[in-house]
This record gives structure tokens, C-alpha cells and sequence, in this order.
């Protein structure tokens, strides 16, 4: 499993820096340029924390969002995360007996008014897969969770490069979802099915 996550740190890494490349090279026609902007790429910033091994964190997602009109975008995307932990819990958690591991796309809207004032819902179907404290595979299971994010979305550019930033307030609820080996459904039950959280977003715009 660390093997493959090594993988994805590094796929991560060239594609940033091949998608700053694209962006960066000139654009001979104004048209194409003004086409290239309906377009962004990226992440949260959550996922800084996976490449300091102090942390131990695993939490890896990519995010494309595309301009459908002045205000409205369609969003697509895709997850991988490691859950130590009840989702809701924020603080002096119970942890799990093992590790859960969390794949999924992630499909959304979002609406940006003229003050920059963002409003998102997300749509994020997951496998959920169990393991134990050796690193055995127990049970594989299926959440799906719900996301509203409400926020202010800035941009700016870094040179020719045009960049986005978001900040905004999220409430999760996941009220589909697999119970999981009994102990896990044990510590789950003593916490919500829901969560509020930050969502710090960055990336790309091309």
C-alpha cells in the first residue's frame, strides 16, 4: 500500500508541474486564450499534509471544474483517503482498531456570484475498505456523502499564470453508509453522521 501511494505523490507532482507548463507557454491567439480560461484544476490544500511524514497523513484529491456559463461550474473529481478515526469527531477521537481506506469520484456544482461569493453541493459516492492493525483487509463497505460548501472564491495570477483560491465553510452528511466489522460500528456509534469542517481549495485556472 505505501508503494502505491509513493506512486500517486509522484503522479501528483508531474502533473502539477505539466499543467503550470501548458498554462505558462504563449498563446498566439486571443480566442485560445480566452477559450483556456473556462477551465481549472485542483485540489485541497489538505493534501499538503500527506507529504510531511511527521504527520502520517494520507489524503490525496484532484479536482477538474469546468465554466458553464458567467457564474456556474460543473465539478468533477477523485479521492483517496486514509480514515483513523470517526469523520465527525474533532477532537480526543476514538480511533479505529485499523486503518480505513476511502475511494471515490467526487461530482458537484458550484455557483460563484459577481462578489465572488461561492455556493458548492457535492456529490462524493466512496468504497470504504477495512483493515486491521496488521494491515489485514477485513470487509469492504460504501458510503456516500453529501457536501455544501459556502465561501469566497479569489483569482490572481503569478506572472502569465492564472491561479484560484478558495475558502469556505462545509457541513458533510453521510446518511448512506455501510455499518463496517463491528468494531468499527462500535466507535462509530457514539459519534454523528455528520460534520462541519474548513475547505481550503487551490489551483489552476486554464
Amino acid at each position: 500500500m505505501k508503494y502505491i501511494f509513493k506512486i500517486v505523490k509522484i503522479v501528483l507532482v508531474i502533473s502539477l508541474i505539466t499543467s503550470i507548463s501548458i498554462i505558462a507557454s504563449p498563446k498566439k491567439e486571443k480566442l485560445q486564450e480566452e477559450e483556456i480560461k473556462n477551465n481549472f484544476i485542483g485540489t485541497s490544500l489538505m493534501i499538503i499534509t500527506s507529504f510531511i511524514p511527521s504527520l502520517d497523513v494520507d489524503f490525496y484529491e484532484i479536482d477538474y471544474g469546468r465554466k458553464l456559463s458567467t457564474n456556474d461550474y460543473f465539478l468533477i473529481g477523485a479521492h483517496i483517503y486514509r480514515i483513523d478515526a470517526p469523520m465527525s469527531c474533532m477532537s480526543d477521537c476514538l480511533k479505529y482498531p485499523g486503518p480505513i481506506w476511502t475511494y471515490g469520484p467526487i461530482i458537484g456544482y458550484e455557483y460563484v456570484f459577481n462578489n465572488n461569493i461561492l455556493i458548492s453541493q457535492l456529490l462524493n459516492p466512496m468504497k470504504l475498505d477495512y483493515y486491521d492493525e496488521a494491515s489485514n483487509k477485513m470487509e469492504s463497505g460504501y458510503m456516500v456523502l453529501f457536501a455544501t460548501r459556502v465561501g469566497y472564491k479569489f483569482q490572481f495570477s503569478l506572472g502569465s499564470i492564472p491561479f484560484y483560491f478558495e475558502i469556505a465553510a462545509e457541513f458533510n452528511i453521510w446518511p448512506l453508509a455501510s455499518k463496517g466489522p463491528e468494531q468499527f460500528k462500535s466507535i462509530d456509534d457514539k459519534y454523528t453522521i455528520y460534520t462541519f469542517a474548513p475547505a481550503i481549495n487551490a489551483g489552476i485556472i486554464f
